[in-house]
C-alpha cells in the first residue's frame, strides 16, 4: 500500500477546508490547531499546495484533490479516533481517524502544524504500536503481578512501590502514613489517581492513618504487600514487575463519535526492563477501579487488537484456524 503524507500550516489547513466547505465537528484533531486566517492566493505556501496537486484550478476558482477532500473530511467528522502517546528515547505520538472505511493519520504538532498521511488501515496501527515495545530478546519469566483495586488501595500501593525503589529496606506504617498525608503538600503524587476518581475517594486515606492501615491489609490479604521486621514491602511478584523504571511504552485512546457525542476509553502500556505492563481503569468516582498487569507480548497484541478492533473483526481475528 502506497501512502501519501503531506505536512501543513494551519493558515494551508484553513483554506483546503475552506474551499472543501468542510467545518469541524466534535472528536476531531483539528479541534487542536490554532485559529488562522486562510492563507491567500499569492503566497508560497498556496503555491505549494497546487505544486502537490491538493489544489485544482476549476471555472475560475479553485477546488480540493477529490481524494484530499474525503481525508479532510474524515479528519474533520470522524466517527472513530485513536489517538496515541508513545514514551521512550524518541517521545512522539500520532492520531488516526476513521470515517466509514476511509483510515488516515491526523497528528497535530505543537505549532499547530498538522500530517496527514493516508490510506491506512487498522491493522497499521497495531503494528506501529506493538512494534512501540519490540525486543528481539524473549519474554522474562513472568512474575504473576495481577493488581485491581479501588483508589485508595491502587494508591497506597504505588507509594509502598516509590519508597522501595528509595530504599529497599520498606518502610514503616506510621512513616507511611506521614508519607500519604504529604500529598496535601505535594499534590502531584496523588494527580493520576485524582483525576481517575476525584479527590474525595483519597482524602480519608489523607486524614487518616487509621484508613491507610486499613488500606495496607487488604493489600496484604491480596498478596501484594509483605511486612517483614515491622517494615512493608511490595510482594516478590510486584517488586520484580514495578521496582524497574519504564523505559519505553505508549497510552492509546479510542474515541467513538455518534450522535455528535464522544466516548473515550484508555489503556497504557510500558516496558520496566524486559517486562510489558498495561495498566487501564474502568468507572469514575468511588466506583474507579484500577488494573495493573504484567503481560507477554502475545498478550499484549490480544490486548491491543481487543481495543482497536470492533468485534465483528475481533471475532475473524480470534476465530480458530479451521482443519484442513
Amino acid at each position: 500500500m502506497t501512502v501519501s503524507t503531506h505536512v501543513l500550516q494551519p493558515v494551508q489547513l484553513q483554506r483546503l477546508l475552506e474551499l472543501g466547505g468542510i467545518t469541524v465537528g466534535p472528536g476531531s484533531p483539528f479541534n487542536a490547531v490554532p485559529p488562522a486566517r486562510a492563507i491567500g492566493e499569492g503566497a508560497p505556501g498556496f503555491q505549494w499546495l497546487v505544486q502537490r496537486r491538493l489544489l485544482r484550478p476549476a471555472d475560475g476558482g479553485w477546488r480540493v484533490n477529490r481524494i484530499l477532500q474525503g481525508v479532510l473530511a474524515a479528519a474533520a467528522q470522524p466517527e472513530e479516533v485513536l489517538a496515541v502517546r508513545i514514551t521512550g528515547d524518541r517521545g512522539q505520538g500520532f492520531a488516526v481517524c476513521r470515517r466509514k472505511r476511509l483510515w488516515t493519520e491526523c497528528t497535530v504538532g505543537p505549532l499547530g502544524v498538522v500530517k496527514l498521511a493516508y490510506p491506512l488501515d487498522r491493522s497499521m496501527v497495531i503494528l506501529a504500536l506493538t512494534a512501540a515495545l519490540s525486543s528481539d530478546r524473549p519474554d522474562a519469566s513472568p512474575a504473576g503481578f495481577r493488581f485491581r483495586g479501588a483508589a485508595p488501595d491502587a494508591f497506597v500501593l504505588s507509594r509502598i512501590l516509590e519508597a522501595h525503589r528509595a530504599d529497599a529496606g520498606g518502610i514503616t506504617p506510621p512513616e507511611l502514613a506521614t508519607d500519604i498525608a504529604g500529598t496535601v503538600d505535594s499534590p502531584g503524587r496523588a494527580l493520576p489517581f485524582a483525576v481517575v476518581s476525584g479527590i474525595d475517594a483519597l482524602r480519608p486515606l489523607v486524614e487518616s492513618a487509621d484508613a491507610v492501615n486499613v488500606a495496607v491489609a487488604r493489600l496484604m490479604a491480596a498478596g501484594h504487600v509483605r511486612r517483614v521486621d515491622g517494615r512493608l514491602l511490595p510482594s516478590q511478584a510486584a517488586a520484580a514487575v514495578l521496582s524497574a523504571p519504564p523505559s519505553a511504552g505508549f497510552a492509546v485512546t479510542r474515541t467513538v463519535v455518534a450522535a455528535g457525542i464522544a466516548r473515550s476509553l484508555s489503556m497504557q502500556v510500558m516496558r520496566a526492563g524486559e517486562r510489558n505492563l498495561v495498566f487501564r481503569h474502568s468507572g469514575t468516582g468511588a466506583d474507579a477501579v484500577f488494573d495493573w498487569s504484567e503481560v507477554t507480548k502475545p498478550q499484549l497484541r490480544s490486548l491491543v487488537a481487543g481495543m482497536l478492533l470492533p468485534d465483528g473483526e475481533l471475532r475473524e481475528v480470534t476465530r480458530p484456524a479451521r482443519s484442513a
